[in-house]
């Protein structure tokens, strides 16, 4: 059906770099029938409302981007306050989430001291108002010192010397009390040792599989005969006779005589797989490092 298009007013087109809408004034369109509420009536002011409300949108959602991200940057520089914890800034919000989760909450005056990698303290705190202090070896605080910015250092807390963390025939008191080391300490270096190289070396390993297809080979055919067996009447007066294999023993019963001698003689046939191995295991595999 022929229509109309009328635009209407001081209707223009003009030319614009920015995202702009370029119509401007009436469009109107006569598809030429009686009912003119068919009739479509667009607006150019339409087209400029609608921009805004797209305009404001990506406005929101930028704004709720950019404070999601400095939220998470923030969160990451607090977790990484604690001791051992060296959070990736990239980090996404699940692994955030476990971050928080695994995070060791250490109570006030706990002790932590910094090594060198010939194992030498060089450096030791005590928490104090959830600040970490410089402090010598007994916990006394450094004179007139303020708090430290421990985040990235690697805090180790000090333990309570007992029997499990002193070398076998070490010795030490605490509280007046002699305690004699039971070598527990290296018992515990050597587990947590295998965990991590287990965990290391797991996580860096690219294993590729080769699962079992029966082949021709696998399997072997038997190339024995039915022979008859026994015979018995049941209750309701039929009588059942039995075949088998003569050499993998194979069979059946039957109540009919008729079918019973039809297997007499016949190839058994039967499929068996001779590999031992079960269709879709694992056969082999090739370790990559």
């Amino acid at each position: 059906m022929a229509g109309t298009l009328l635009l209407a007013g001081s209707t223009k087109l003009v030319a614009k770099a920015d995202n702009e809408p370029k119509s401007q004034g009436r469009l109107y369109y006569n598809n030429n029938t009686a009912d003119t509420s068919d009739d479509v009536l667009f607006e150019a002011g339409d087209l400029h409302a609608l921009h805004r409300v797209l305009t404001q949108t990506e406005q929101a959602v930028d704004e709720l981007s950019t404070k999601v991200e400095n939220g998470k940057q923030e969160l990451i520089y607090v977790i990484n306050t604690y001791p051992g914890e060296d959070v990736p800034e990239d980090s996404t919000l699940p692994e955030l989430a476990e971050a928080v989760e695994a995070l060791t909450v250490f109570p006030e005056n706990t002790f932590f001291f910094v090594e060198d990698s010939q194992g030498r303290v060089t450096e030791r705190y005590k928490i104090i108002g959830g600040g970490y202090y410089p402090c010598d070896e007994n916990g006394v605080v450094t004179e007139g010192a303020g708090a430290v910015d421990v985040t990235g250092k690697a805090l180790q807390p000090y333990t309570a010397m007992n029997a499990a963390n002193l070398s076998a025939g070490a010795g030490g008191f605490v509280n007046k009390l002699l305690i004699l080391g039971s070598g527990g300490d290296n018992a515990s270096a050597y587990n947590q040792g295998f965990v991590d190289g287990q965990k290391n070396v797991t996580a860096n390993l690219d294993i590729s599989y080769v699962y079992h297809s029966h082949r021709e080979t696998c399997k072997n055919t038997c190339t024995g005969t039915y022979r008859a067996g026994n015979s018995w009447m049941e209750n309701n007066g039929v009588t059942f006779f039995s075949y088998s294999c003569n050499i993998c023993g194979e069979g059946a019963a039957t109540d009919n005589y008729g079918a019973y001698t039809g297997w007499l003689g016949k190839t058994c046939g039967r499929v068996t797989y001779i590999c031992g191995k079960n269709e879709g295991e694992i056969e082999s595999a090739t370790i990559n490092y």
